[in-house]
């Protein structure tokens, strides 16, 4: 009989995911996460062929959590403006997540382009009330110009490269996509 499997996949990919969340994936090696898991190495390497594996389900998870944040955009206002502020925030409140998924080196299916050439998002697209008048192309445009916007917003807060107040990110992403809807 087999010996007992004391520490889960899950548990590991669970304590991975913290750890990138606090310091980074760049910084959770298998030594450190074994420390972390108060064992080997060797249950690591027994669910996961290598750290890219590991680094595939933190991802997954990653993008749980960014899509969980990115669906109250369609709560309440324009969706577009709320889109682009809840992906700002999402960078401010989990940094190294943002960073791994959006500030590295693109993994198939992580890209900009590969969301923006989606079926998924011409249907939100053509459900956004606010759009109403506008083509899907024009939606398109739209919606690759606020994210560009957001995207080099989002960046600055995550670098410290810009350091205004709440108030003063949403003013300024408000001006932006207004201005750009006219």
């Amino acid at each position: 009989m087999p010996p007992e499997v004391k520490v889960s996949k899950e548990r590991i990919v669970e304590t991975a995911y913290r750890m990138s969340r606090e310091k980074g994936f760049d910084k959770v090696t298998a030594r450190k996460l074994a420390a972390e898991l108060g064992c080997s190495t060797q249950p690591i390497f027994r669910s996961y062929k290598n750290m890219d594996m590991l680094k595939s389900d933190i991802n997954e998870m990653a993008n749980k959590t960014f899509g969980d944040i990115l669906s109250k955009s369609f709560s309440s206002g324009n969706p577009l403006y709320s889109m682009a502020m809840n992906y700002v925030e999402f960078a401010r409140t989990e940094k190294n997540l943002f960073k791994m998924m959006f500030m590295e080196e693109s993994s198939e299916g992580n890209t900009f382009t590969d969301l923006f050439e989606s079926e998924e998002l011409d249907g939100i697209l053509m459900r956004m009330k606010d759009l109403e008048g506008f083509s899907l192309v024009e939606r398109r445009l739209l919606f690759m110009q606020t994210w560009i916007f957001a995207h080099g917003m989002a960046s600055m807060v995550v670098t410290g490269d810009l350091k205004l107040d709440d108030k003063d990110l949403r003013d300024l992403m408000h001006a932006t996509v207004e201005q750009l809807m006219r």
